[in-house]
């Protein structure tokens, strides 16, 4: 009996001495990813889908896949720019397989201290040009910023026509 009333004393010790920013809530956000929304180049208004998937210059591993009129990924920490190509497998533009190099251009990232146990939460702003095309193959035709600042992943903020 008094071994386990020395056990519960000490969890209940422990618990105090844990501080809240010693914990992440999952449902605290981290750096956002930059959302892209698919639109028809020919009907601007027409959101158009596409299959396929990105992966990071320099990098044999696929980043993201993808199936939709919509991506999400994230953007380098430590560099003004992202270069990703785009490996379209199945497109409403035509038969075959796309490969365009797009780089992503932003500045000003600003990092914000969240918690101890969470870390740093980067903020970025998008250049103009937001996308610069590095080697295209007939897909991406252009692209207009939505919204400027990278703060969440809760609404698009680059358009890109194809």
């Amino acid at each position: 009996m008094f071994r386990r009333s020395v056990s519960l004393l000490l969890i209940f010790l422990l618990q105090l001495s844990c501080e809240r920013d010693d914990i992440c809530d999952l449902g605290t956000p981290g750096t956002p990813r930059l959302i892209v929304r698919l639109y028809d180049a020919e009907n601007p208004t027409q959101l158009k889908s596409a299959t396929g998937y990105i992966q990071e210059v320099n990098s044999e591993n696929r980043h993201s896949n993808f199936a939709g009129d919509s991506i999400a990924f994230p953007l380098l920490l430590s560099a003004n720019a992202t270069r990703y190509t785009f490996i379209i497998e199945k497109s409403e533009v035509g038969t075959g397989t796309f490969n365009d190099t797009l780089q992503f251009n932003y500045h000003n990232r600003k990092d914000t201290f969240t918690r101890r146990a969470c870390g740093i939460i980067a903020e970025y702003t998008l250049d103009q040009p937001a996308v610069t095309p590095i080697n295209t193959s007939g897909w991406f035709v252009r692209s207009e910023i939505l919204i400027d600042t990278l703060r969440n992943e809760e609404q698009a903020h680059l358009a890109i026509y194809h």
